[in-house]
């Protein structure tokens, strides 16, 4: 049995976000961290991704979400670098969309 997203939508004092969680799986055998967590938001949850990145240079690309749309800004040193850190974030349950704004720098 996979688990199932559930999604609902919260409110910050000048934003929306959408925070998400999961029913767990019976067999869960997932080696890294589940995609969801409950009480998280997205932006949370993306942050700690590209901060847990073995690419020192994505670690600090800033992410903001609003109604699933997660987005993606900073300054990298190559276009490599921009798709790692677009790749990073990708699979996170409840994005709909990935907008990666990251510059890159030469």
């Amino acid at each position: 049995m996979k688990a199932e997203p559930i999604c609902t939508v919260g409110a910050q004092p000048d934003a929306s976000f959408l925070t998400c969680g999961a029913i767990p799986a019976p067999e869960s055998s997932a080696a890294r961290e589940p995609l969801s967590a409950p009480a998280r938001s997205i932006r949370q949850l993306a942050g700690d991704r590209l901060r847990s990145s073995p690419y020192p240079a994505i670690r600090s690309v800033a992410c903001e979400c609003h109604d699933g749309v997660l987005v993606l800004r900073g300054h990298l040193p190559s276009y490599y670098y921009k798709q790692l850190a677009q790749e990073a974030v990708a699979e996170i349950e409840c994005v709909r969309q990935v907008i990666n704004e990251t510059e890159v720098m030469q």
